[in-house]
């Protein structure tokens, strides 16, 4: 369906392999991660928020700092390894302007996984600050309303 979707994994191995799968399999895609230079990550990213190319397999070098209003689809392929890179990565959906019905998929292997999700979903709905976390969840979210 061509929606903007950010595809984010832990290791840029991943990221590349994911961006080759589904490029042989003819989905438009690109790959975008810390190991290449800023100025390539940057053309990439150009060409994704422009619509150029719909899907970007990335790192979390995309988790932070990019203008992301246009994302539809935000898919955690690998579960990251800290709550704060979770809501980062979360983050780049459902921001001010951007796509109402945007949506977070997580694959998740471990139980461990299933549990940080839980907990963090949690403290969102109750308002309560999460330990551990970069940013204030609560107050964030509050601001939206």
């Amino acid at each position: 369906r061509n929606e903007p979707t950010l595809i984010f994994s832990n290791k840029s191995k991943t990221c590349d392999w994911i961006s080759l799968m589904l490029h042989e399999n003819g989905i438009p895609i690109s790959n975008l991660n810390g190991d290449m230079p800023a100025e390539v990550r940057q053309g990439k990213f150009e060409m994704f928020k422009n619509g150029e190319i719909p899907v970007l397999s990335c790192t979390d070098v995309a988790s932070r700092g990019l203008d992301t209003r246009n994302v539809k689809w935000v898919i955690n392929y690998d579960f990251p390894n800290f709550m704060a890179d979770y809501v980062h990565r979360c983050g780049r959906v459902g921001r001010y302007g951007s796509p109402k019905d945007s949506q977070v998929v997580n694959f998740v292997t471990y139980s461990g996984e299933i549990e940080l999700v839980n907990k963090i979903e949690m403290a969102v709905r109750t308002m309560k600050d999460l330990p551990n976390v970069n940013a204030n969840i609560s107050r964030i979210i509050a601001h939206r309303k």
